[in-house]
This record gives C-alpha cells, structure tokens and sequence, in this order.
C-alpha cells in the first residue's frame, strides 16, 4: 500500500473518532441539560408545594378563633341592656325619702331623667310590677302593678296605682339605662334599684322563668305529713322556696284553688279559695284560708317554677303537686 493512502486512511479513521466523539459529547450535553430542566421543574413543584403549606397556615382559622365573632356576641348583649327603660330606685335605708326636686337630682345621677306617665304606662303594659311609689315628671307619686294584685298594692286589680306618703316623700321611676343587677345597689351609695318584676330584672330580659306558687301534699291517705321545720327543706327539693302570704295573696287573687293546707313562712298553713266555697273548703267565701291540723303538720305552698302535670307525682318520690285550681293547672296557662 502506498504510503500517502496509508496516512490518508489512518487521518480518516482519526476524523471519524473524533466525530464519533463530537457526537457522545453533544448526546451527554442535551441529556444533562434535560435532567437540570427536570431538576428545575421538580424544585418548582416543591416550592409550588410550599406555598400551598403557607396557604394552609390555618390563617384563615387563626382569624376564625380570635373570637372576634364571641367579642360581637358580647357587645351585642351588652346593647340589649342599653336601651333606656324605666326603672324604680328607693333610698337603701328608707324606701320613701326623696322629695320632687331630690328625685330629679337622683335621677341624673343615675344617667336618666324621671319618666312620664306615658313611659311609665308603657312599662306596664310590658309587665313592669313593683310595689313602690315614685316620682314621675308630672310631679306625682305612682307605681306600675301587673300582678302584685293584693290589698295594700294592687288592691285587686292592675294598672297605674297613686300613692304619696303624708310626709311628701316618695322613690323615684327614672327613665334611663338599668344598672345591672350586680349595682343594683352600688351605682349610686344609699340607693337601691328595684327588679321589673318578679320574673325578670329588667323591661329587655330575654330569658326569665314564670314562677308561681303551688301547692304539694304527701302522697296516700295521710297527705298533711310534713313538719313546719321540714317546709323549706321540701320546698328546696321542687327547687323553690316556701311562699309568702303576699305571694299566696296573689295567687288567689289570679284565680288559686286549691281546699288543701300548707305552710307559708310566716309558720301558718293557709290555702287560697276562688270557686270552692263549700263546707269545709271556703266555707261560704273567697279568700286566704288559715287551718292547720292538730298534730301540726301541713302541706307545702311553694314559690317556685311549677313541674308539669305529667310529673305531679314523680318530681320528688312521695309528694303530690295539686292543680292551680278546677280548670288548670298552672297560673301561666
């Protein structure tokens, strides 16, 4: 073989290593490039992933328990208790110890003014019940009576009632925002604020129980079984308290009947009669009854919120609540 084509084939097998070369290196280069692109990609994944976990830092649930919407809640019921109403305050140590011009004074102190008749007959109208002159702007003494029907305050029926002691002197209705039952007595030292009625504190109480009172007997044949000393430890078992004789008082005024006995907390056992005034019962006439059997025991009046009739023997083991009188059971029916 010559040599120039010796050398010629020997260049060639040179080149074509070189280019076979050439290639590899091209084919590694586009292939680290695809894998860095990958990396790339899969990075970007991951931070597109953590910013979903900065999405779901709960701080639309850190927002949702700030509680903002219980503050809201707060504020809301402490406006219901903003609303201007009318209320009755009396001297701490003397119910009756303010002049016209001492109650307008008063009245101020306590962020209000004295009501009209027209505010106070509105507040009536609403339930407003307290036994206790005051003064209104029209310079009179009256006070509000829904069911405080007995002698001495609603004498029998309700409405606006007029009464100015001898001396002058009265409490005042002030028309204005109600303390809170809290500073019933601390808003203003030697003053004290009076409940809207029994049932409630104030005109705008949303939630109140109807008490009333009724009356329980032992259950069987001996049904006066319960010792003057027993009365108020029953009594705490309806989850009530022994009734006055203003409550009983009330109570027959509305309509109570009931020929049975019980205690009150004046150490009487006394019964209200409406209809049943038979022998025995009324005994020709309506009213409060006093009759106590001669070994001392009696049934139980009780102030409280009345079972219903469905558990008149099954409140408490052993007792019978009676009926409010022949045609219902409860006062509130």
């Amino acid at each position: 073989m010559d040599t120039k084509i010796k050398y010629s084939l020997i260049g060639g097998i040179i080149l074509i290593f070189i280019c076979l070369c050439c290639s590899v290196s091209v084919i590694v280069g586009i292939y680290l490039y695809n894998s860095s692109n990958s990396t790339t990609t899969t990075d970007t994944t991951k931070t597109t992933d953590t910013s979903k976990t900065t999405d779901t830092t709960d701080t639309t649930k850190t927002t949702d328990t700030t509680d903002t919407t219980k503050t809201t809640d707060t504020t809301t019921t402490e406006t219901t208790t903003t609303q201007s109403e009318v209320y009755h305050v009396s001297c701490s140590n003397n119910s009756y110890c303010l002049s016209f011009a001492d109650a307008q004074a008063i009245a101020i102190k306590f962020g209000g003014t004295i009501a009209t008749e027209g505010q106070l007959i509105s507040a009536q109208r609403e339930g407003a019940d307290w036994c206790s002159s005051g003064w209104i702007s029209s310079g009179i003494c009256v006070y509000p009576i829904s069911t405080q029907l007995r002698v001495g305050c609603g004498n029998g029926s309700a409405g606006i009632k007029t009464w100015t002691p001898s001396d002058k002197k009265c409490g005042v209705n002030v028309y204005g925002i109600k303390p809170t039952q809290s500073k019933a007595t601390t808003t203003v030292s030697g003053y004290t604020v009076r409940p809207f009625n029994e049932f409630k504190w104030s005109q705008y109480t949303t939630t109140y129980e109807m008490k009333e009172v009724f009356n329980i007997v032992c259950t069987g044949s001996d049904r006066y079984c319960v010792s003057k000393t027993d009365a108020e430890t029953i009594a705490k078992k309806f989850g009530g308290t022994v009734a006055t004789i203003d409550q009983l008082n009330d109570t027959q005024i509305a309509g109570a009947d009931w020929c049975s006995t019980g205690w009150l907390t004046d150490g009487e056992c006394r019964y209200p009669i409406t209809t049943s005034t038979q022998d025995g019962c009324g005994n020709g006439s309506a009213g409060v009854k006093t009759w106590k059997p001669s070994n001392s025991k009696c049934g139980v009046n009780v102030y409280a919120v009345k079972p219903t009739k469905d558990k008149a023997t099954t409140t408490i083991s052993g007792y019978t609540i009676l009926p409010f009188n022949t045609l219902k059971w409860s006062r509130w029916e």
